[in-house]
């Protein structure tokens, strides 16, 4: 809730950068790691990091971090999966009940697959990507589509009410 710099000091927004951000959040994930690791405890964990969203204009795509107990990449992996919550929720049950047949499809099933994704976004996230919109004008939040993966997102406003009732059925 504050902007830092890449040491995770609170600077205030005009004396830091989205880079440097990004650094400090690193900075922190990587002492926990350590931690982790320090009390050997890593290795036969999961550890799941995930971004409520990745500011502005980055509401389509926010961030997540997934290591699985048992596994070990000398690199970190990176994609732009399609992914929703409903994936999320099925690796939490993968990862802490050993199966997920009862909870759909992980992150880690994704690849190649192309699904919808909706974000409910507060009134000024709304005006200020579609500041001419008259329909968003006099709305307290908007319901996003979107479309694609996380590198090239197509995002549209659900503006009829019927779909956005329909949106998980």
């Amino acid at each position: 809730p504050y902007e830092m710099n890449e040491q995770c000091v609170d600077v205030g927004e005009t004396e830091t950068s989205l880079d440097k951000q990004i650094q400090g959040v690193f900075r922190y994930i990587n002492g926990y790691m350590q931690q982790m690791k320090d009390k050997g405890v890593y290795d036969n964990s999961t550890v799941i990091i995930t971004a409520d969203h990745g500011g502005y204009g980055l509401y389509e795509r926010p961030a997540v971090f997934v290591k699985m107990a048992d596994t070990h990449n000398d690199v970190m992996q990176v994609n732009s999966d399609s992914v929703t919550f409903k994936n999320l929720y099925a690796t939490y049950g993968e990862a802490a009940l050993g199966q997920k047949s009862n909870y759909g499809n992980t992150l880690f099933d994704m690849a190649g697959v192309s699904q919808s994704r909706y974000h409910v976004a507060p009134w000024d996230v709304s005006k200020g990507m579609y500041p001419a919109d008259e329909y968003l004008k006099n709305r307290d939040y908007s319901v996003f589509r979107i479309e694609g993966d996380a590198v090239n997102p197509q995002i549209s406003v659900i503006k009829d009410e019927q779909q956005m009732k329909n949106i998980n059925n």
